[in-house]
């Protein structure tokens, strides 16, 4: 089998099993199968942008931000107009978690300039603006992800944190309960959820939310916050 475009999209399956997997052991297993497989792809043809783009997904979901970064920027030489939307989401999401959050902006303008109809750019862009302490401006990006893609869970989710910390409680519960029919077995979303009720007083109904997160495998609890809501 030569054809590149085969490597790419096996390596892509692969990469899918990878985000997918729950068990380390698998998910290395799936994760060493979709960077042969993707670095397959770029020997057949180097010039092929879809693969450097995967392998900087890959390696960005494990914490591999140089490796990712240059990968990226490898996609990006090749100008193609949708793969340089996606290298430019992937190096905004790298900038904004490593603090650089000029590079960042400019990174998610460029994704955006490229390609306006990007629900998952204005989610992250959201996300963005959040963590630089833009409300306004992240619950504008939130929106604009949940009008171009209704289907999407996390922007709901994310808008939802950010209401709950505006105490704008009964809006925030909207999202989660929108979030929760989009991913019903996602604890990340019946965790967030939790603070809503905790902040209108109704500790039982927020500790069977922690509850709820953490038997469907959410690991992110804090142990403080459970055991204050367990407190009566």
């Amino acid at each position: 089998m030569r054809a590149p475009n085969a490597w790419n999209n096996l390596g892509f399956n692969y990469f899918n099993k990878f985000n997918d997997a729950v068990d380390p052991a698998q998910k290395k297993i799936y994760y060493d199968s979709a960077f042969f497989l993707l670095n397959r792809a770029i020997e057949l043809q180097p010039t092929f942008a879809n693969p450097y783009i995967s392998i900087g997904e890959l390696e960005r979901s494990v914490g591999k931000f140089t490796e990712a970064k240059a990968n990226y920027y490898k996609a990006i030489r090749f100008k193609t107009i949708d793969e340089d939307a996606n290298a430019y989401l992937g190096l905004a999401i790298i900038y904004a978690i490593s603090h650089n959050f000029d590079s960042s902006a400019i990174c998610f303008n460029l994704a955006l300039s490229s390609r306006p109809y990007f629900p998952e750019a204005h989610s992250n862009f959201g996300n963005f603006y959040d963590m630089v302490g833009k409300p306004d401006s992240a619950l504008k990006q939130y929106g604009i992800s949940i009008a171009q893609n209704p289907d999407m869970y996390a922007p709901h989710l994310n808008r939802g944190r950010l209401l709950t910390r505006l105490n704008r409680v009964d809006e925030a519960l909207k999202d989660f309960e929108t979030a929760l029919q989009l991913s019903p077995d996602n604890g990340e979303v019946y965790y967030g959820r939790s603070f809503c009720y905790a902040r209108k007083g109704n500790k039982a109904q927020a500790q069977k939310d922690i509850e709820k997160a953490m038997s469907l495998g959410f690991t992110g609890v804090d142990n403080n916050y459970y055991q204050s809501m367990k407190a009566r």
